[in-house]
Protein backbone atom coordinates (compact mmCIF):
# COMPACT_ATOMS: atom_id res chain seq x y z
CA UNK A 1 0.00 0.00 0.00
CA UNK A 2 1.06 3.38 -0.83
CA UNK A 3 0.60 7.09 0.85
CA UNK A 4 0.71 10.29 -1.13
CA UNK A 5 0.32 13.06 0.27
CA UNK A 6 -0.05 16.44 -1.56
CA UNK A 7 -1.06 19.86 -0.50
CA UNK A 8 -1.28 21.60 -3.36
CA UNK A 9 -4.18 23.67 -4.67
CA UNK A 10 -7.69 22.89 -3.26
CA UNK A 11 -10.52 21.40 -4.25
CA UNK A 12 -12.90 23.71 -5.72
CA UNK A 13 -13.42 22.19 -9.40
CA UNK A 14 -10.99 23.58 -11.84
CA UNK A 15 -8.37 23.44 -9.50
CA UNK A 16 -6.08 20.89 -8.99
CA UNK A 17 -2.45 19.93 -9.02
CA UNK A 18 -0.22 20.04 -12.49
CA UNK A 19 -1.04 17.10 -14.38
CA UNK A 20 -3.99 16.76 -12.92
CA UNK A 21 -5.00 13.50 -15.02
CA UNK A 22 -2.16 11.83 -14.60
CA UNK A 23 -2.72 9.40 -11.91
CA UNK A 24 -0.33 6.66 -10.13
CA UNK A 25 -0.41 2.89 -10.57
CA UNK A 26 -2.41 0.70 -8.55
CA UNK A 27 -2.44 1.04 -4.78
CA UNK A 28 -4.47 3.64 -1.98
CA UNK A 29 -3.67 7.33 -1.91
CA UNK A 30 -4.68 9.94 0.35
CA UNK A 31 -4.62 13.97 -0.84
CA UNK A 32 -5.14 16.72 0.89
CA UNK A 33 -6.41 20.13 -0.92
CA UNK A 34 -6.09 23.29 1.45
CA UNK A 35 -8.05 26.69 0.08
CA UNK A 36 -7.95 30.14 0.99
CA UNK A 37 -10.57 32.45 -1.09
CA UNK A 38 -11.34 36.28 0.14
CA UNK A 39 -12.84 38.39 -2.07
CA UNK A 40 -14.28 42.16 -0.52
CA UNK A 41 -15.57 43.35 -4.27
CA UNK A 42 -18.65 42.69 -5.89
CA UNK A 43 -19.30 43.70 -9.31
CA UNK A 44 -22.91 44.01 -11.24
CA UNK A 45 -23.24 42.13 -15.11
CA UNK A 46 -20.64 45.05 -16.70
CA UNK A 47 -17.99 44.42 -14.20
CA UNK A 48 -18.54 47.82 -12.14
CA UNK A 49 -17.78 47.75 -8.51
CA UNK A 50 -21.01 47.81 -6.37
CA UNK A 51 -20.55 49.71 -3.48
CA UNK A 52 -22.52 47.58 -0.79
CA UNK A 53 -19.51 46.67 1.98
CA UNK A 54 -19.09 43.37 0.25
CA UNK A 55 -16.61 40.84 2.21
CA UNK A 56 -16.51 37.24 1.76
CA UNK A 57 -13.61 34.93 2.97
CA UNK A 58 -14.08 30.54 3.10
CA UNK A 59 -10.85 28.52 4.10
CA UNK A 60 -11.51 24.84 2.88
CA UNK A 61 -9.86 21.42 3.69
CA UNK A 62 -10.72 18.78 1.42
CA UNK A 63 -9.85 15.12 1.83
CA UNK A 64 -9.11 12.60 -0.70
CA UNK A 65 -9.46 9.42 -0.60
CA UNK A 66 -8.43 7.47 -3.97
CA UNK A 67 -8.06 3.33 -4.19
CA UNK A 68 -6.54 2.42 -7.93
CA UNK A 69 -7.25 -0.86 -8.10
CA UNK A 70 -4.84 -3.91 -9.71
CA UNK A 71 -8.06 -4.25 -12.06
CA UNK A 72 -8.14 -3.35 -15.51
CA UNK A 73 -10.67 -2.01 -17.85
CA UNK A 74 -10.47 -1.29 -21.58
CA UNK A 75 -6.64 -1.67 -20.96
CA UNK A 76 -6.69 1.43 -17.88
CA UNK A 77 -6.56 1.15 -14.51
CA UNK A 78 -9.74 1.28 -12.46
CA UNK A 79 -10.21 3.32 -9.96
CA UNK A 80 -12.51 5.02 -7.31
CA UNK A 81 -12.32 7.83 -4.62
CA UNK A 82 -14.02 10.17 -2.44
CA UNK A 83 -13.71 13.95 -1.14
CA UNK A 84 -14.21 14.80 2.12
CA UNK A 85 -14.79 18.76 2.57
CA UNK A 86 -14.87 20.71 5.75
CA UNK A 87 -15.68 24.08 4.99
CA UNK A 88 -15.68 27.96 7.12
CA UNK A 89 -17.08 30.68 4.95
CA UNK A 90 -17.77 33.99 6.59
CA UNK A 91 -19.76 36.35 4.76
CA UNK A 92 -21.27 39.76 4.90
CA UNK A 93 -22.64 42.51 2.44
CA UNK A 94 -23.11 45.28 4.89
CA UNK A 95 -25.63 47.61 2.87
CA UNK A 96 -27.46 44.78 2.95
CA UNK A 97 -27.52 43.83 6.31
CA UNK A 98 -26.31 40.17 5.65
CA UNK A 99 -23.94 38.38 7.76
CA UNK A 100 -23.26 34.64 8.54
CA UNK A 101 -20.72 32.27 9.24
CA UNK A 102 -20.08 28.99 9.39
CA UNK A 103 -17.92 26.15 9.80
CA UNK A 104 -19.07 22.16 8.49
CA UNK A 105 -18.82 19.25 6.67
CA UNK A 106 -19.95 20.44 2.61
CA UNK A 107 -21.32 17.93 0.13
CA UNK A 108 -19.13 14.95 -0.23
CA UNK A 109 -17.79 14.01 -3.91
CA UNK A 110 -18.63 9.97 -4.66
CA UNK A 111 -16.12 8.82 -8.26
CA UNK A 112 -17.22 4.95 -8.10
CA UNK A 113 -15.85 4.73 -11.57
CA UNK A 114 -12.95 6.30 -13.05
CA UNK A 115 -10.14 4.97 -15.42
CA UNK A 116 -6.71 5.70 -16.01
CA UNK A 117 -4.70 4.98 -19.10
CA UNK A 118 -0.71 5.13 -19.18
CA UNK A 119 1.56 5.20 -22.59
CA UNK A 120 4.61 5.71 -23.10
CA UNK A 121 4.07 9.16 -23.71
CA UNK A 122 0.70 9.70 -22.22
CA UNK A 123 -1.61 9.78 -19.84
CA UNK A 124 -5.59 9.75 -19.79
CA UNK A 125 -8.51 9.47 -17.38
CA UNK A 126 -12.17 9.77 -17.43
CA UNK A 127 -14.66 9.29 -14.25
CA UNK A 128 -18.06 9.37 -13.01
CA UNK A 129 -18.62 10.85 -9.89
CA UNK A 130 -21.67 12.77 -8.03
CA UNK A 131 -21.81 15.37 -4.89
CA UNK A 132 -24.10 13.93 -2.63
CA UNK A 133 -26.11 16.94 -0.61
CA UNK A 134 -25.30 15.54 2.77
CA UNK A 135 -23.93 19.59 3.91
CA UNK A 136 -25.93 21.61 5.98
CA UNK A 137 -27.83 23.91 3.46
CA UNK A 138 -30.90 26.94 4.91
CA UNK A 139 -31.75 29.32 2.23
CA UNK A 140 -31.40 32.53 5.23
CA UNK A 141 -27.88 31.39 5.62
CA UNK A 142 -25.76 32.23 2.54
CA UNK A 143 -22.43 30.51 4.38
CA UNK A 144 -24.64 27.81 4.76
CA UNK A 145 -21.32 24.98 3.28
CA UNK A 146 -24.32 22.25 1.85
CA UNK A 147 -25.81 23.82 -1.65
CA UNK A 148 -28.78 21.51 -1.51
CA UNK A 149 -28.30 19.28 -4.78
CA UNK A 150 -27.21 16.67 -6.39
CA UNK A 151 -24.65 16.71 -9.19
CA UNK A 152 -23.51 14.53 -11.76
CA UNK A 153 -19.77 15.27 -12.82
CA UNK A 154 -17.94 13.60 -15.74
CA UNK A 155 -14.34 13.95 -15.59
CA UNK A 156 -11.70 13.73 -18.83
CA UNK A 157 -8.16 14.66 -18.66
CA UNK A 158 -4.73 13.53 -20.46
CA UNK A 159 -1.13 14.42 -20.35
CA UNK A 160 1.20 14.04 -23.34
CA UNK A 161 4.76 14.20 -22.43
CA UNK A 162 6.98 16.02 -24.76
CA UNK A 163 10.09 13.52 -23.46
CA UNK A 164 10.80 10.23 -23.05
CA UNK A 165 11.77 11.22 -19.52
CA UNK A 166 8.46 13.02 -19.21
CA UNK A 167 10.27 16.34 -18.00
CA UNK A 168 8.33 18.25 -20.30
CA UNK A 169 4.71 17.79 -20.66
CA UNK A 170 1.16 19.35 -21.61
CA UNK A 171 -1.67 18.13 -19.84
CA UNK A 172 -5.14 19.29 -19.01
CA UNK A 173 -8.05 18.12 -17.52
CA UNK A 174 -11.91 19.05 -18.01
CA UNK A 175 -15.12 18.60 -16.25
CA UNK A 176 -18.88 18.52 -16.93
CA UNK A 177 -20.94 19.08 -14.26
CA UNK A 178 -25.06 18.47 -14.48
CA UNK A 179 -27.19 19.84 -11.39
CA UNK A 180 -30.06 18.42 -10.22
CA UNK A 181 -33.03 20.93 -8.97
CA UNK A 182 -33.09 21.87 -5.50
CA UNK A 183 -34.86 19.99 -2.68
CA UNK A 184 -38.49 20.99 -1.80
CA UNK A 185 -38.52 25.05 -0.77
CA UNK A 186 -40.95 24.34 1.43
CA UNK A 187 -38.82 22.70 4.08
CA UNK A 188 -35.87 24.86 5.29
CA UNK A 189 -33.99 23.60 8.13
CA UNK A 190 -32.21 20.24 7.71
Amino acid sequence: MAIFFMQLGGYVNGVERIKGSSVPGPGFYYRIYNVLYNADTLADNEGNELNVDFDVTVIASAHRFIWVTPVKILGADFLMDTTIPLIYTDFSIGAAGISDSELGLGDICIEPFALSWHGSRYDAAFGLSAYVQVGHYDKNEPASPGKDFWTTMITLGATYYLDMEKTWFLSILSRYEIHSNRRNPWIQNY
